[in-house]
């Protein structure tokens, strides 16, 4: 296969992303570091709501804490994709303010708004107009020096973005786990590049065969709880990485009204496909609603495929699937030929808007 040489890579992989995804778990390892250095105030501890600025990759961190510690947070927690925020924000308000490249228009715009509305600020960025506003103002600020990000897509800095974030949260008291944990979730990163990786065949590689069973299809990601943030990641890592469209339905909701949409266009049974994400620690309910819903698509002729999480906690689940949707999304790039960190439209978009 094409994606079994790592000189086959190179022809489609200009950038080095597969460099990158094999160094997420030295970009987690770099932000715990760093977070030895720095200090938050400490009367952001009794803040009261919690509202999270950031675009596309730059926001998947707060996803994956609000689903992972949904049941945890004692305190309103939104997380903002916008230009303008909720009238909520306030002196009572943690406000993380979110953009790798530091030239996020919508975010730069919000955390503007968020400075006037007294909200109590951490800016996480790499440079740019946000790191100005951040040193000009005096606000608390991590810098992420990218140095293990060779392609330079804020989607595989998800070590920088997801830790940066769980650190935060976890100084603050807002979330609890230990540097226990922190260590086996990095194990666990740095395992999954031997089992996904360009060495590992694709008979004993998942993160292929998903990638096969996924070319020319529009794949839906089906899941639930705690993997909801994960079902967003790999909805747009196949978008951006891959250049397919996918989208992702959750359980329970989806089987308010999802399933009666799958009878037309009759095309759909060649064109979709499904992919379950089941989990132990799933509601027994939901555990069961997957697979009724299987058996649904079955009776509808629309192909799916599930995959069983079996790690021992909520944590390590959410991290080997956010590598091996990383990994997924990446070998399907190259089976369409294509440069994986190549984002020609949105640079297009963003170019296009610069004009107005």
């Amino acid at each position: 296969m094409i994606f079994d040489s790592r000189q086959q890579l190179k022809q489609y992989d200009k950038s080095n992303m597969l460099k990158s995804l094999e160094e997420i778990y030295l970009q987690c390892q770099q932000v715990i570091n760093d977070f030895n250095k720095i200090r938050i105030p400490s009367n952001y501890k009794k803040v009261k709501k919690i509202v999270v600025s950031g675009m596309g990759g730059s926001n998947l961190g707060a996803r994956m804490i609000k689903s992972l510690f949904f049941r945890e947070f004692k305190v309103p927690f939104i997380i903002c994709h916008d230009y303008n925020l909720p009238a909520i924000v306030d002196k009572e308000t943690l406000f993380i303010s979110s953009s790798y490249s530091g030239e996020t228009e919508e975010t730069i715009y919000s955390l503007k708004q968020a400075i006037e509305m007294g909200a109590k600020i951490f800016v996480i960025t790499s440079g740019g107009k946000l790191e100005k506003i951040a040193k000009n103002e005096k606000l608390p600020n991590y810098k992420i020096i990218p140095l293990h990000n060779s392609c330079g897509q804020p989607r595989t800095a998800l070590g920088y973005n997801i830790f940066a974030q769980f650190m935060i949260f976890r100084n603050l008291g807002l979330i609890n786990f230990s540097f226990k944990q922190v260590q086996e979730i990095i194990r666990l990163l740095k395992r999954c590049n031997k089992l996904y990786g360009p060495e590992k065949k694709e008979e004993n590689n998942l993160a292929k065969k998903i990638a096969l069973s996924l070319e020319n299809k529009i794949p839906i990601f089906v899941g639930a709880e705690f993997l909801t943030a994960n079902l967003h990641i790999m909805r747009n890592q196949l978008n951006e990485s891959s250049k397919t469209f996918s989208s992702y339905l959750t359980i329970p909701e989806l089987n308010h009204y999802a399933l009666e949409g799958l009878k037309y266009p009759k095309s759909s049974k060649k064109n979709l496909k499904f992919v379950f994400f089941n989990s132990q620690f799933y509601f027994f309910k939901n555990q069961f609603r997957i697979k009724i819903t299987e058996k649904v698509l079955s009776k509808l002729g629309v192909p799916y495929l599930e995959y069983n999480l079996k790690e021992k906690n909520k944590l390590l689940q959410s991290f080997k699937l956010l590598s091996l949707s990383s990994w997924f999304s990446y070998y399907l790039s190259i089976l369409h030929r294509i440069n994986p960190s190549s984002i020609r439209y949105v640079d297009y978009f963003k170019k296009e808007l610069r004009n107005i």
